[in-house]
Order: structure tokens, then C-alpha cells, then sequence
């Protein structure tokens, strides 16, 4: 047990403390962006032309401000951020994952038709998800707190941030946020009711979660913000009927607590003097031009007159810290883009114009399907967007392409520079330096565990595969034909006749199966190539005497999709984006 002086109450977990007594803490490691793709119309005003492959990477020349969607691990994009926009996000709203042990499968829709397809976790989602969560909270908690805390350092000094959780790890998220921001830094725990009623057995239904709100500084940003008037809060105060207006009204004060001696606020009205310790709230010339116009209501049995307020001028009660005004998306809702934790934009509009004015910084490092970066973009706010999940950043780029007359925005990600660093932690020695050799054979065998292959030093060829021989590429260098041909005479050598090969990326001209064919056709074999999806594990098959190439489609064989880092967040369940 780590001798740690406790000064004030915190939320400890393992590992929080090193065996010295010291905070562990993972703030991540800036790499360079690479610019995926710009782009600089919507679609309704968008020219056509010719689109970039989604996952490739290429530098941009273009100085001016555009709007950020990145794709890879928050820790390591809010690294990356920090040099440039330290003190400078206006507000934070996160949705992290809050549901162990989810379902953390996709449905994604078809082209324009209604029919569905259901992504299961690949066998790479799932080891990292088991890696991230594996000790339960305890994972939850570090993940969490580490990412907070850099947040709280992108935040502008009037920043404000909101934490959206479950009931189910609340009370540890705001340990967490207390402890980083400070507890005199809370603002509102806001209930919001998602739904109007859940069957839990033996217990009472579910149907909310919680925003917890912090603000960095000792100001913030806050408009006040109205929610539409509800008809029994109607139906209750106004309960009163002018019959000159044929309109309800409720009652007003018109005294006020008293300051001073009071001034020109103490007189007598109509026999009746304000009560003690306190003043008329406006001055009488004021009050004779409410009587004039018939809006002093006068009770039957004396007493203190009152302002009437009709029912056609009231807009609404000032937001309280319960919502249930907010429904979840309906099933045909026009915003729904079938994503399971999706948020209702009129959740995040609330939160935006509250805490936010036109043209301010708004982040999302849990972006999920988009909603609060598509909130921003209608509202006029600048914004950056992140997100581990390939399916969310493909989800968000077409709803953002949606939105008429959208600004300017690109698509980034660390390319390999995010790999090679996944790679060094991961299986060397938990810095983020140029791998060594042992680290170089941990990731190899790595691969091929999750391929289902067995291990084969010493060779070109890394793995056996039933009666297949599997070449594993570089994370940092795309697969080139000399070490296919290379693999290839091997495997003739060891007198098999099909070899995989798993690559992040290809030598130019393997994209296309004749000229992979022709450049990669060792005696006894001939060679084709498909094209790979960007950053995804993809099985290259050659096989003698013909040529047979294809993509590990998932929902037959396991694609694996590499992550660029030993525990990313999962990116389905109750929670974790919008």
C-alpha cells in the first residue's frame, strides 16, 4: 500500500498512486494531425467532384480556421490539441461510456434503402474493450480522470464543461470532477428524463441521467435560458380570469425587499402600506400607469395588491435543474441516424445556448454520431469533434455534410504516428519512442493471436493459418512488393501455396489487381490484390496458380481493425456520444 498523506477527502482506486505515493496520471503525447480530407461545402452547395479516400492522408496547404473532426484515441487528439488551444475552448460537452458491459455491436442502414446490417465488435474491439474494462470501475476511473484533466487544461478561463454520465457511476464522476476542478467550481447536477417510464424488476424504473456541470475559473458564460411553459404549472398559478382580456393571469409581487430607508419606494397605495422591512417595487407614477391599464389585481379580502401577469406574456420558467421537457429521439424523428446512444439535438441546443455565444470554441472528445458538433454548426459556433470509432466519424462527416450552407471543416487523424506510439507502449517499454525489437516481435505475435495464426520465427513469413501462410506489415510503413515477393518465395520454399498478408496501408499501384499481379508473381504463383479499407486490417490471399484476393468481410471472418493504442474507450452502449 502506497504511503499517501491524505489532506482532504478524494475517490481512490488502484493504481491512482504509485508505490512511492505518487499521482499516476497518463496525459497522453502530442503527435502530428494529418489532414484526411477538407471539406469546403455542404452538400446541398457542395460542387461535384472527386472525394479522398476517408481514411488516407494528406497535408493541406489552407491557413484558415476550419472546423475539426478527428478521428483516433481523445487522450492522445487532446495531447495533440494542447500546444495550439490550451485556454481556449469555450465549452465541453462529453457523453463518455457509462454501461459495462454493453452491447457494443453497430447497425448500420444500406445505401438510401431501409435494410440494416449488424457490425459485431471485431476481435481487436473486443480484446481492447476487455483491456480497458477488465478491472470494472477501477478502469472506468482512470480512463475518466485522465482525460478530465487535460480537458480541463483546453478549457477557456471562463470555460464551462459538462459531464454527461448514468446513475450507475454519477456519484464517481463527480468525485473525479470535484477533485480536478475543485468543489467550489460545481455549477448544477441538471436530472434529465429521458424517457417517461422503464420496466426495472424489483426496483423503480430508470429514466434519467445526470449532467454534472463545472465551470474552470471564476466566471463563465451563462444566458438565461427559458423552458416552455408546462400546462400544469399552468393550470396551478394561473388561476386567476380577467374578463375585460377574456384571459388567465397569475399574480406578481409589487413589493420588494427594502434597502436603505427606502426612498421613494415607501408610500401609501390605496390605504395599504408595504410591510414591514420591505418597499413597493416600483415607484408610484409606475404603479398608477398599472392601474390605469387594469393590471393590478386587488384580493376581495384586502390585503397587499398584486401585478397580473397574463398567460399570452408568459414565456416560460427560467431553466431549473431538472429537465423533463426533453424527450429521447422518437423512431421516426428526421435527426435520428441510427447510432444507439444518439442524443436529441434539442439536449445539446440547451446546453449550447446557455453556456455558449455565436462564434465560441465548442469540443466533443466523445463525439459518437455527431449531434453536438451538427448543434454547433446551426448555432454558429466554431467546433472540434473526436472520436476512436470509425462508424462515428462516418457517421458525423454525413450528417455534417447534410446541414446547408456548413462551414468549412477537416477531417484529421495521427495516421501512424499513433500506431508507432501504440505499438511502443503497448509491447515495448511504456514509452513512446521508436519500438525495439522485442517490442517489434510482442506486436507480431500480437497480430497474430488475434488472426488465430501460429507463430513462425525467423522468417519473412511471421504465422501459419490452417494450410495458409500470413505475413504481418509494419505499423509504421506500408507493405511494399519486394516483401511480398520476398514472403512469397518463401512460402514456395516451404512448399505452401497461400500466403495472407495484414497491412495498415500498400505500396502505390497495389490498389490496383493488375499491377499488383505484375509486379508480385514469383515462379509457381500468381498474385492479386484488393483494395484495402483505410487503417483496417484486410487478408491479402495468393494462391498458386490462381489468383484469389479479397477483404475479410466482418460479419463472416474477423476483420482486424488494429487499434492505434492499447485501451481505447468502447463506442456503443448506454452512453458514449451522441
Amino acid at each position: 500500500m502506497p504511503n499517501i498523506e491524505i489532506t482532504k477527502p478524494e475517490l481512490i482506486w488502484p493504481g491512482k498512486y504509485d508505490e512511492d505515493g505518487n499521482r499516476v496520471i497518463d496525459r497522453g503525447v502530442a503527435l502530428p494531425f494529418q489532414v484526411v480530407e477538407t471539406i469546403r461545402e455542404g452538400r446541398a452547395t457542395r460542387e461535384p467532384g472527386h472525394i479522398r479516400d476517408l481514411f488516407s492522408a494528406k497535408p493541406s496547404s489552407h491557413d484558415a480556421w476550419r472546423n475539426k473532426l478527428i478521428w483516433g484515441d481523445n487522450l492522445l487528439v487532446m495531447a495533440s490539441l494542447m500546444e495550439e488551444y490550451a485556454g481556449k475552448v469555450d465549452l465541453i460537452y462529453i457523453d463518455p461510456p457509462f454501461a459495462i458491459g454493453a452491447d457494443f455491436s453497430v447497425r448500420a442502414s444500406i445505401g438510401d434503402t431501409s435494410s440494416q446490417v449488424e457490425k459485431e465488435p471485431s476481435s481487436v474491439e473486443t480484446k481492447a474493450y476487455r483491456d480497458t474494462w477488465g478491472q470494472g470501475f477501477t478502469s472506468y476511473l482512470k480512463v475518466l480522470s485522465d482525460r478530465l484533466g487535460v480537458m480541463r487544461d483546453l478549457l477557456a478561463p471562463n470555460g464551462t464543461i459538462y459531464v454527461h454520465v448514468g446513475p450507475t457511476v454519477n456519484h464517481y464522476a463527480r468525485c473525479i470532477l470535484e477533485e480536478l476542478f475543485g468543489v467550489g467550481k460545481f455549477v448544477n447536477e441538471i436530472v434529465w428524463r429521458r424517457a417517461f417510464a422503464h420496466i426495472d424488476p424489483n426496483r423503480c424504473g430508470q429514466i434519467h441521467d445526470i449532467l454534472y456541470v463545472f465551470q474552470k475559473g471564476e466566471s463563465r458564460t451563462w444566458n438565461q435560458t427559458l423552458q416552455k411553459p408546462n400546462p400544469e404549472y399552468l393550470e396551478q398559478f394561473f388561476d386567476q380570469y380577467d374578463e375585460n382580456r377574456k384571459e388567465r393571469y397569475n399574480r406578481l409581487p409589487l413589493d420588494a425587499p427594502r434597502h436603505g430607508d427606502g426612498g421613494n419606494l415607501i408610500y401609501e397605495w390605496k390605504g395599504v402600506w408595504p410591510a414591514p422591512n420591505r418597499t413597493w417595487a416600483y415607484v408610484r407614477e409606475k404603479m398608477e400607469q398599472f392601474d390605469r391599464a387594469g393590471r393590478i389585481h386587488y384580493p376581495k379580502s384586502g390585503g397587499v395588491p398584486r401585478l397580473k401577469r397574463y398567460e399570452s406574456e408568459y414565456e416560460g420558467t427560467p431553466i431549473q435543474d431538472i429537465w423533463t421537457d426533453i424527450n429521447k429521439i422518437h423512431n421516426q424523428a428526421s435527426e435520428l441516424v441510427g447510432y444507439n446512444t444518439q442524443k436529441p439535438e434539442a439536449l445539446i441546443q440547451r446546453v449550447l445556448r446557455a453556456s455558449s455565444n455565436s462564434g465560441d470554441l465548442i469540443a466533443d472528445f466523445f463525439c459518437g454520431s455527431g449531434t453536438t458538433l451538427a448543434v454547433a454548426e446551426k448555432l454558429n459556433r466554431r467546433w472540434i469533434g473526436c472520436d476512436l470509432g470509425r462508424f462515428a466519424i462516418h457517421t458525423t462527416r454525413k450528417r455534417l455534410l447534410g446541414i446547408a450552407d456548413c462551414q468549412p471543416f477537416e477531417i484529421l487523424n495521427l495516421g501512424q504516428y499513433e500506431r508507432k506510439h501504440w505499438q511502443g507502449v503497448t509491447f515495448g517499454d511504456e514509452k513512446p519512442a521508436e519500438p525495439n525489437q522485442a517490442a517489434v516481435a510482442a506486436y507480431v505475435h500480437f497480430i497474430l493471436d488475434l488472426y488465430h495464426a501460429q507463430p513462425l520465427p525467423d522468417t519473412h513469413v511471421h504465422g501459419r493459418k490452417g494450410g495458409a501462410l500470413v505475413h504481418v506489415g509494419a505499423v509504421d510503413a506500408p507493405v511494399t512488393i519486394g516483401q511480398i515477393n520476398s514472403a512469397l518465395a518463401e512460402t514456395a520454399a516451404l512448399g505452401q501455396h497461400e500466403l495472407h498478408v495484414l497491412g495498415w496501408e500498400w505500396e502505390m499501384g497495389m490498389h490496383d489487381p493488375g499491377g499488383a499481379a505484375s509486379k508480385a508473381d514469383p515462379p509457381g504463383c500468381a498474385c492479386g490484390c484488393s483494395t484495402s479499407p483505410g487503417r483496417s486490417w484486410s487478408a491479402r490471399r495468393w494462391s498458386g496458380g490462381t489468383c484469389a484476393s479479397s477483404t475479410w468481410r466482418t460479419w463472416r471472418r474477423r476483420s482486424l481493425k488494429l487499434p492505434p493504442h492499447p485501451s481505447p474507450l468502447p463506442q456503443r452502449g448506454r452512453g458514449g456520444g451522441q
